[in-house]
């Protein structure tokens, strides 16, 4: 769904540098920039550094908020971390 291309600046800290995102309708239906760059550094902060994040969620209702939650990060909340 998304590639993202990071590099180092001149601290050694890394940055995303491009983002791509797949916009094939038959395999990813959200076509909206601002909510892709929003899940991009939400899956960062949850996945790879293990940091809380704010899910960026396209439903006013609680609900359908967090089946939308559940289907695209549901089951990585359930690994083991250690």
């Amino acid at each position: 769904m998304y590639i993202v291309n990071f590099e180092k600046n001149r601290t050694g800290n890394y940055f995303a540098k491009e983002a791509i995102v797949n916009r094939n309708p038959q395999q990813y239906k959200i076509a909206d920039d601002e909510y892709d760059r929003q899940m991009i550094y939400f899956l960062i902060d949850v996945l790879l550094l293990n940091r809380n994040g704010k899910f960026p969620t396209l439903h006013q209702n609680p609900i359908a908020s967090a089946l939308e939650m559940w289907s695209i990060i549901g089951r990585e909340i359930l690994k083991d971390k250690d």
